[in-house]
């Protein structure tokens, strides 16, 4: 009897161990993913921002190129 007690005792000891390394293996799978995610993420952050440097200074430059014609146009208007 006291074989048999002991016995259900010990499975239930093993049964709670492996619900706990369940729960434990989810809880890392969980992080894992959220890891992974925020890596994401940052790339995507990263892309956008070289994106938008990129675009400003196309910007930059065309407001160079438009200054340079008009100090050009300037000039010319003037010197004859």
């Amino acid at each position: 009897m006291e074989q048999q007690r002991w016995a259900t005792e010990e499975r239930q000891r093993e049964a709670q161990r492996a619900e706990e390394l369940k729960r434990l293996e989810v809880e890392r799978e969980k992080i894992a993913a959220e890891k992974e995610w925020a890596a994401e993420e940052r790339k995507a952050l990263e892309a956008a921002r070289a994106a938008e440097i990129e675009r400003l200074l196309a910007v930059k430059n065309e407001c160079m190129e438009e200054r340079a014609r008009r100090l050009q146009a300037e000039q010319i208007y003037i010197a004859p």
